[in-house]
């Protein structure tokens, strides 16, 4: 692949892996909320560990469709380290730089 083929494989990776992390991160959010008691006005389920373990399957799932997202890229003769480290790295260094800059407001609030 090359050229703008190769760009726009790269791009559909990319985009699938923007529908997956919010989920891991809500999941992640909810299993928090529900071990510390969260009182919602509407609740899935009432048993906790109901509602934890299926926050945990959504965690699974999503961490199987990050680690999806550019399997092929892994297993073809030749890997493109490149293409494999934008596709996985990208995000997280994403991640990363929006937890420093949130970090850095929250310290200019305090002043």
């Amino acid at each position: 692949m090359a050229g703008s083929e190769a760009f726009l494989s790269l791009l559909n990776d990319l985009a699938s892996l923007s529908l997956v992390v919010p989920y891991m991160f809500v999941a992640l959010a909810y299993i928090r909320a529900r071990r510390k008691g969260m009182n919602a006005p509407f609740k899935m389920v009432r048993s906790t560990p109901v509602a934890i373990a299926v926050g945990v399957l959504v965690l699974v799932v999503s961490g199987a469709g990050y680690r999806g997202a550019g399997l092929y890229a892994l297993q073809a003769d030749s890997i493109d380290w490149l293409y494999v480290g934008i596709v996985y790295g990208g995000p997280v260094l994403l991640i990363g730089l929006g937890l420093l800059l949130r970090a850095r407001a929250s310290g200019d609030r305090s002043e």
